[in-house]
C-alpha cells in the first residue's frame, strides 16, 4: 500500500510538472515567437534577425556590453542604417515592446491615445480579478468621490491633516533656539522633533508639562530616558 502510495505521489508529481513545463514554453517561447511573426511582414517594423526565446532582446543588450559598447547599441544602429522604420519591436523576456522611432510613429499613437486616462490597467492581472469595481478601478465620477472621502474620513487622513499647522508650531519650537554658527546634531534633532510631534498626537499639547521624561530601551538593551522638548 505504502509503494502504491508513493507511486502515486511520484506520477503526480510528474504531472504537474509537465504541466508546468508546457505553460512555461507557451508563456517564453511560444507566445513571443508568435507575437514576432505577425509583425515580420511589415517592413517599417525593426526588430531582431533571430529570435531570441526567454531573455529576448536581454540578450542583444548584454552582447553589447560584453563587446565594450554602448548598451542600446542596437538603436544606435538602427537609426543610422534603417531610416525607413518607423517603430522597433522588442522583448523584454516574453513582454513585447514597441519603441517609437519616427515622427510619423510617434503622431500616429498619439491620435489613438485617449485624450483623458481615467484609472491606470497596471493591475487588471491580479487586483481587478479580485477587488472587482474596487475604488482603484472606478471612473472618477461623483460615487467615486463619495467613497473615496468616506474611505480618507474612516482613515482619520483628514483629521490629521487639519492638525499640520499645529504641528509645525512643535517644528517650530525647536527650531527657533538654533543659533547662526552653531553646530546641530540633525540627526538628534530631527528624532526628538519626531518624538515630540509623536507625544503632540497621542497625548496632547500639554504632554511635555505634565511629563519631564519617559524612559525606553534603546537597541542595546539599555534603559535611557527620553526628555520631552529636548
Amino acid at each position: 500500500f505504502i509503494r502504491m502510495e508513493a507511486w502515486t505521489l511520484i506520477k503526480a508529481a510528474a504531472v504537474l510538472l509537465l504541466l508546468f513545463l508546457a505553460w512555461f514554453v507557451n508563456k517564453m517561447v511560444f507566445k513571443p515567437w508568435r507575437f514576432r511573426r505577425r509583425y515580420l511582414k511589415y517592413p517599417n517594423c525593426e526588430m531582431t534577425k533571430n529570435f531570441q526565446p526567454f531573455l529576448g532582446d536581454v540578450q542583444t543588450f548584454l552582447a553589447s556590453m560584453r563587446q565594450g559598447k554602448y548598451i542600446f547599441d542596437t538603436y544606435v544602429q538602427t537609426v543610422m542604417n534603417r531610416r525607413d522604420v518607423d517603430v522597433k519591436l522588442i522583448f523584454s523576456g516574453d513582454v513585447p515592446q514597441f519603441e517609437i522611432f519616427s515622427l510619423k510613429a510617434h503622431e500616429e499613437v498619439m491620435d489613438l491615445y485617449p485624450s483623458k486616462v481615467d484609472r491606470a490597467d497596471v493591475f487588471k492581472f491580479f487586483l481587478s480579478k479580485i477587488c472587482v469595481g474596487g475604488l482603484d478601478q472606478m471612473p472618477t465620477n461623483d460615487e467615486y468621490k463619495l467613497i473615496r472621502n468616506e474611505f480618507t474620513k474612516a482613515l482619520g487622513i483628514n483629521a490629521i491633516s487639519k492638525r499640520i499647522p499645529e504641528l509645525m508650531q512643535v517644528a517650530e519650537s525647536f527650531t527657533e533656539r538654533w543659533r547662526e554658527g552653531e553646530e546641530i546634531d540633525m540627526i538628534e534633532e530631527i528624532q526628538s522633533i519626531t518624538f515630540e510631534v509623536i507625544n503632540y498626537l497621542c497625548f496632547g499639547s500639554d504632554a511635555s508639562e505634565v511629563m519631564d521624561s519617559c524612559r525606553y530601551i534603546n537597541s542595546e538593551g539599555s534603559i535611557l530616558n527620553q526628555e520631552f522638548g529636548k
